[in-house]
């Protein structure tokens, strides 16, 4: 908090370690299983009581109004509290929209927990959980806020531990349609792949860990297959040193993890220039904070 009634909030991205499509259910979404885990690339939210409500973005190519999840979130709130709250909120973007890193997702559970908090904490952290999932199968992750096995539609959530690893994120410049990469998915061919426990990892163990091997994204045969430099890309980055490499969600954004900073740094060398590329760490935390939402 920096002054009365102001609140400066960090969104992190996430990365899906591993990423398993079981089936369609019947209310239409798809059975999944993966493991989320919040990265140091985040967005920042300032929210700030005020006279009247103002919303803005840095990214002036996002709605500004109900049709970001900030804004839905906050009549959300509202809804559920039933406070008319007055907010002027800034939305600080470093997140790709599009990219499969969870930004929008992010975003709406920095507003709840942020809006919650300003107005005294009305809801409990069961009740912000549920309005979280009402707005996106992600969502309650990042109030979770830490590493998480993730089931059902990806709302059904376990903390679980995550080694803290350093890597890149690259974002080719394209956003993909989450909705069309499912419609694209052959249920018939997802991997099944297999989760590893990951309780004591160390990084010295990152080549050794079978990650490779084990640990596989079902939307990689889809978006690797429409965009075909994505796949050259994971080729790259592998040979750049990188001890795991994966698509993120439905994609667009590639993340790699490495060893060293070093051997990371280097392989950002061989990134295309017209691509963007960040340097990331895996957290414990997310935002910096307690857990306590």
């Amino acid at each position: 908090m920096i002054g009365t009634g102001t609140l400066v909030l960090k969104a992190p991205a996430k990365i899906n370690f591993g990423l398993d499509i079981l089936h369609r259910r019947e209310d239409g979404y798809h059975e999944l299983k993966t493991m989320l885990v919040p990265i140091s690339l985040a967005d920042t939210l300032r929210i700030q009581i005020a006279a009247r409500e103002q919303f803005s973005c840095s990214d002036t190519t996002l709605p500004q109004d109900a049709g970001n999840l900030v804004i839905r979130a906050l009549r959300l709130f509202e809804e559920s509290s039933g406070i008319a709250t007055s907010l002027n909120i800034h939305l600080e973007k470093r997140i790709p929209t599009g990219a499969g890193l969870g930004g929008g997702s992010s975003d709406a559970a920095a507003l709840l927990r942020g809006v919650n908090q300003l107005y005294g904490k009305p809801l409990s952290r069961d009740e912000l959980l549920e309005l979280a999932a009402l707005l996106g199968s992600d969502i309650p992750f990042f109030l979770y806020d830490c590493p998480c096995y993730a089931t059902g539609r990806g709302e059904m959530l376990v903390p679980t531990l995550f080694p803290s690893l350093p890597g890149l994120i690259v974002f080719p410049g394209f956003p993909v349609s989450t909705a069309i990469a499912y419609q694209a998915v052959d249920l018939s061919l997802t991997s099944g792949s297999r989760f590893v426990s990951l309780k004591g990892f160390q990084r010295s163990d990152l080549a050794s860990a079978g990650w490779r091997d084990d640990i596989s994204n079902d939307f990689e045969s889809v978006i690797f297959r429409l965009h075909p430099e994505l796949g050259d890309l994971k080729k790259k980055l592998y040979d750049s040193g990188a001890g795991y490499v994966s698509l993120s969600g439905s994609g667009s954004a590639v993340y790699a993890l490495y060893e060293s900073r070093q051997i990371g740094d280097e392989a950002r060398l061989m990134i295309p220039a017209n691509w963007s590329v960040f340097s990331i760490e895996t957290l414990l935390h997310g935002t910096g904070l307690p857990r306590e939402i």
